[in-house]
């Protein structure tokens, strides 16, 4: 979300909770981006977003996500870039220890 608007500026005062689902890790992460900039366009920044994988089978994943943060303001929070919308284009998602790291494209 640093993209939008400042990251940093944002205190933890809320707590939103989605429930994202997918058929690959991929479309996991496609439906938690997009449902976070949903957020933002209904007017809340996000701070931080912890996700719980709740279940995973051959053709389905599914994990609960809390987003934490407030409500947006732009005198407050800055604002920097419009993002459209989550792109698979060059989408890549890797293990690194324990943790997973995806780097993708985002339509400004």
């Amino acid at each position: 979300m640093n993209v939008m608007y400042e990251v940093k500026d944002v205190e933890v005062k809320e707590e939103k909770t989605y429930e994202a689902r997918g058929e690959d890790p991929g479309e996991l992460l496609y439906d938690i981006v997009n449902y976070a900039l949903y957020l933002f366009d209904e007017g809340f920044a996000i701070r931080d977003a912890k996700v719980k994988m709740k279940y995973t089978t051959e053709d389905k994943r599914s994990a609960e996500v809390t987003f934490e943060g407030e409500q947006y303001d732009k005198e407050k929070h800055g604002f920097k870039t419009l993002v459209k919308a989550f792109t698979y284009n060059d989408l890549k998602i890797c293990l690194e220890g324990y943790d997973r790291v995806a780097e993708f494209v985002l339509d400004v």
